[in-house]
């Protein structure tokens, strides 16, 4: 009688929902296959209230919903998380944009498991999304201690540096970053453009054509950009190549008639080759597109005035002179990027 009384209780607690719940959070790939894991959490909930598995699958479920609020209750009933669940409801106050939450919730993690390259990479990206570049780079160190996660700490540590205005350090990072993972197998698809960027600009800046080149071919040889192209194009004309430099600026401005700063570099080749009319025409384009930009003002006065037109260089120069006032400082003492240099 004990036996069969026993077998009743765990099968009870066993509702055919909570195991339905548990079936369908496992496999769930859709929101529609999310709320219907919790709708079966709540219905076993609803006459097992004291049920922490089904707590559990309607937190995480929740949580993977985007409904932190939602899912905070049933975390509250949890008591000490595990960390998965921890992960759960940290990652749905990211995707809620509630950072300082998350990065709350992250040190939590990190407390308890201080090796979590996971938890590491995205409260890195948390501080620096945040400017919190102290922080950032300090988590971003940590990473460069795990095997797992060195490649994406050194690569957080070159995006810091280059914010900052530190592009020696900057490429010495970045290029750390391949020596971990040559072919980026552990950079998501998505960052490699944000990559190449940075380390392209990073090494043309420390006078690096060399290296510029070989990198930025190898990343157009695995997606087309016409961002890198352009900078491509700055990395021959830094080695001497003018014609193959504007020919990179040409194919970028093909697929990106709107992107400003190849017609920037188109128009200070022509005015350095003396060619003072298709300088202008190319300088009118990178105008259009930023009329504020210190950079295109500074070239564009520069052209009117070899052509000997007084007035017009000297309008210029009162709105060079006006931008120049308008541009913050960035840390490490350097003004901010060409408004031009941005891409999509």
């Amino acid at each position: 009688m004990g036996l069969a009384a026993g077998f009743a209780g765990w099968a009870w607690t066993r509702s055919d929902a909570l195991e339905r719940a548990t079936a369908a959070l496992d496999r769930a790939r859709s929101p529609l296959a999310l709320a219907q894991a919790v709708r079966l959490a709540l219905d076993h909930l609803d006459r097992q209230p004291w049920s922490r598995e089904a707590a559990a699958i309607a937190a995480v479920g929740l949580s993977r919903l985007d409904r932190p609020d939602d899912a905070e209750i049933y975390y509250r009933r949890l008591g000490r998380l595990s960390l998965s669940e921890r992960r759960a409801r940290a990652y749905a106050l990211v995707r809620a944009n509630r950072r300082e939450e998350a990065i709350a919730a992250y040190r939590q993690i990190l407390d308890e498991s201080p090796e979590d390259v996971e938890a590491l990479r995205l409260l890195g990206g948390l501080h620096f999304s945040r400017r919190e570049y102290a922080a950032a780079a300090q988590v971003a160190k940590r990473l460069t201690d795990q095997a797992e996660g060195a490649s994406e700490g050194h690569r957080l540590l070159g995006t810091i540096y280059a914010e900052q205005g530190d592009l020696t350090a900057a490429a010495e990072e970045l290029l750390k970053v391949l020596q971990h993972d040559p072919e980026l197998k552990r950079m998501p698809a998505e960052g490699r453009l944000p990559f190449y960027t940075y380390l392209g600009r990073s090494l043309l800046a420390n006078g690096r054509g060399d290296e510029a080149v070989r990198f930025l071919e190898q990343a157009l040889r695995e997606q087309e950009s016409p961002l890198l192209r352009t900078l491509l194009g700055q990395a021959r004309r830094q080695l001497g190549e003018a014609e193959a430099a504007d020919a990179e600026w040409r194919r970028a401005l093909a697929l990106d008639p709107g992107l400003g700063l190849a017609w920037l570099e188109r128009g200070r080749l022509a005015l350095s080759e003396g060619r003072l009319d298709d300088a202008l025409t190319a300088l009118k384009q990178a105008e259009a597109l930023a009329p504020d930009d210190v950079e295109v003002l500074f070239a564009l006065r520069n052209v009117h005035t070899r052509r000997g037109e007084t007035a017009e260089a000297l309008a210029v120069g009162e709105r060079l002179e006006e931008a120049r006032r308008r541009m913050k400082p960035r840390p490490g003492g350097m003004g901010p990027p060409p408004v031009l240099a941005d891409e999509g």
